[in-house]
C-alpha cells in the first residue's frame, strides 16, 4: 500500500496533537505547574504549547552573570508577558555548589549513571532549579529533553544521508534513557514529579519516522530557520508566533549556556589546589 505524503503543517499539527496527550496526564489543569526554559528552541516551543493548556503555568530558568541564555530568555518575557523566575548561580557559594556536585558523584552511579563532568554539572544545575521550584510548593515540572538526539541536534549528524541519520538516532535512544533517570533522581531528591512530553513513546515513534526534511532543514529555508537542525521545532516555533531570534537561534546545551559546567571545573580544580 502506498503510504499517503503528509504536508509539513500536518506534522505540526500531529505533534501538537501528541504533546498534548503529556499534558492531559496532569490531572488537575489549574494546579501550579513548572517549566524550565533557556530561551531555545526546545523549551521556548513547549512553553508556548504548554501556556494554552496551564492557566497557572510558572517558568524558571537556571542563569549566570556569563549566561548565554538571557537576551532569549527577555524575549520570551516580552512575548508572551509572563515573567520567569531565575535561579542565580551567582547566588550560591562555591561550598554549596561543591557540596552537590560531591553528593551526586556519589548518587549517581547508584542508578546507572556515569559521573561525567557533562552529567553531574546537569544533575546539579536540575538540582538548583528543582530546589526552587519545590521551594514554590510546586509538584510537577515539564522539561525540554529529547530533541536534540531525536531531531538530529548534534553535530556528529550532520551531513548523514537519511538512512544513516536515522540509523544513527536509533542507535543513541539509550542515552535518553540514561537522561531520564539522572533528571527523574534529581527530581526526586526535591519531592517534584517531572513530565518529558519529547520523551513519550509515541512522540518518539513519531520523530523516527519523520521525513529527513524536518530533522535537517532545508537549504532553502536555513535563512528562516536558522542552522539547519530540528526543522520540526523550528516550524512549529513560527507557527506558535515565537521570535525569529529564537527560531534561529543555534543550540547550545544547558551545562554551556549557563557556564555551570565551566564553574564547576573550575571550582574543582582551585579546590584540589588548596
Amino acid at each position: 500500500m502506498t503510504r499517503k505524503t503528509q504536508s509539513a503543517d500536518e506534522y505540526l499539527n500531529q505533534a501538537i496533537t501528541i504533546i498534548e496527550k503529556t499534558f492531559r496526564q496532569v490531572k488537575d489543569r489549574n494546579a501550579p505547574l513548572a517549566i524550565i526554559v533557556s530561551g531555545g528552541i526546545d523549551s521556548s516551543t513547549l512553553f508556548a504549547l504548554a501556556r494554552r493548556f496551564f492557566p497557572h503555568l510558572q517558568a524558571f530558568s537556571l542563569v549566570s552573570h556569563q549566561s548565554h541564555d538571557l537576551p532569549y530568555l527577555k524575549l520570551l518575557e516580552q512575548t508572551f508577558s509572563q515573567p520567569i523566575t531565575y535561579v542565580n548561580i551567582d547566588d550560591y557559594s562555591p561550598d554549596y555548589l561543591l557540596q552537590k556536585l560531591s553528593f551526586y558523584r556519589h548518587q549517581l552511579p547508584k542508578v546507572g549513571i556515569p559521573t561525567t563532568l557533562t552529567h553531574l554539572s546537569i544533575a546539579v544545575g536540575f538540582h538548583l532549579l528543582f530546589e526552587q521550584i519545590s521551594a514554590q510548593g510546586i509538584q510537577i515540572t515539564l522539561t525540554a529533553q529529547g530533541p536534540d538526539v531525536l531531531l538530529g541536534g548534534y553535530h556528529r549528524y550532520n551531513n548523514l544521508p537519511d538512512q544513516e541519520l536515522k540509523e544513527k538516532i536509533r542507535q543513541d535512544l539509550p542515552s535518553l534513557q540514561l537522561d531520564i533517570k539522572r533528571d527523574s533522581f534529581v527530581a526526586k531528591r526535591n519531592k517534584i514529579n517531572l513530565l518529558n512530553p519529547y520523551l513519550s513513546q509515541e512522540f518518539i515513534n513519531f520523530c523516527l519516522d519523520l521525513p529527513s526534511f524536518l530533522i535537517h532543514t532545508p537549504a532553502s529555508l536555513e535563512t528562516t530557520l536558522g542552522d539547519g537542525k530540528k526543522c520540526l521545532l523550528r516550524l512549529l516555533g513560527l507557527k506558535l508566533q515565537l521570535p525569529k531570534e529564537i527560531v534561529n537561534r543555534p543550540k547550545e546545551a544547558f551545562q554551556y549556556s549557563t557556564r555551570l559546567q565551566k564553574l564547576l571545573a573550575q571550582l574543582t580544580k582551585e579546590r584540589l589546589a588548596e
